[in-house]
């Protein structure tokens, strides 16, 4: 009896050990376990951080900038693509007050002269008698306007710290001008008018619709215009720049104030064919041709004709109603 008591107390001496080991090797796994899921936890936290890193917005101004007036000017036509529209550079509107269509004030409180104080600029424009009344801190001016669009202040002259204002008017004959003006300190002078809507690149170049021919691809830059100390200065591309060079046409040339004369002979300088011709002919959107010859132009213009070749081999001059 006394050997089978033994025996029983040796078995369960070994049940006893076999489930500790047991236990202990589930807790083994649990703590490796736990441990694995604590050493992953700084893996998650680096790429929550990465990630905030790679998607903070960062601003960008760099079109909306003023132009730089330390750079140094450029001498070589500005690429159309590289301009926006002038007003994108503008520091402010003048805010309007409407009478009418045709009776409006302006108003703003800048410091146009740089002398470290706001200056009072208000406008008033009476379209019934043609006239644009500018007045800062109650000097005064009178000029000629016509059909007021809008009215902006803007730091654009390379060669000094004078802030001028911009005042666009539709022209007599439905040709946008923008008439630009300076406060001295002492009186209000009028720099000059550039006809055409404005576009201008960082460097202060300035283009008008009159300084380049948009109808093909690449656009094709004749001349361009800088303020200089006061100046509006215009430069202008050699009249031989494009020849020889290969574009193609945005839209179809033959409707819609554009044309093209299918001619062998090439128009004397001088000829202003705005009409269509008995040969006229339509060209497709997309087809290519290539510069043989321009006519002559003025500076801050396009040539009046371009005499081509397309891509199927025939000849002749494309034209189209330009402003003014």
């Amino acid at each position: 009896m006394k050997k089978k008591f033994t025996a029983v107390f040796a078995l369960l001496i070994c049940a006893i050990l076999l489930l500790s080991s047991c236990d202990l090797n589930v807790l083994s796994e649990t703590t490796r376990e736990d441990e694995e899921e604590e050493t992953e936890e700084p893996e998650e936290t680096v790429e929550t951080i990465a990630t905030e890193e790679t998607t903070e917005a960062v601003p960008v101004t760099e079109v909306t900038a003023v132009p730089s007036e330390t750079e140094s000017p450029v001498e070589v036509a500005p690429e159309y693509l590289d301009t926006v529209p002038i007003s994108d550079f503008l520091i402010l509107y003048l805010t309007l007050d409407y009478e009418s269509f045709e009776l409006l004030t302006g108003q703003a409180l800048y410091d146009m002269n740089k002398d470290g104080t706001d200056d009072d600029i208000r406008i008033d424009f009476n379209g019934q008698e043609s006239n644009l009344n500018i007045s800062v801190n109650g000097v005064t001016g009178n000029f000629p306007a016509y059909y007021f669009i809008s009215a902006y202040l803007i730091d654009i002259d390379r060669g000094d710290d004078y802030v001028d204002l911009f005042v666009e008017d539709q022209g007599q004959g439905d040709d946008d001008v923008t008439r630009i003006f300076r406060y001295t300190g002492t009186e209000i002078i009028q720099l000059g008018d550039i006809y055409g809507s404005l576009r201008c690149n960082r460097q202060g170049q300035i283009l008008s619709t009159r300084s380049y021919t948009k109808f093909m691809n690449p656009v094709m830059v004749y001349s361009w215009i800088e303020i200089m100390n006061g100046s509006i200065v215009y430069h202008q591309k050699d009249r031989t720049s494009y020849i020889g060079q290969t574009f193609w046409f945005l839209s179809e040339i033959g409707g819609g104030g554009t044309y093209m004369e299918e001619t062998a002979s090439i128009p004397a300088n001088g000829t202003y064919p705005y009409n269509a011709a008995a040969t006229s002919i339509v060209v497709p959107a997309g087809t290519q041709f290539t510069i043989l010859d321009v006519s002559d132009f003025s500076s801050g213009d396009t040539p009046d004709w371009y005499y081509i070749q397309l891509e199927d081999g025939r000849t002749g001059v494309f034209y189209y109603m330009k402003s003014g």
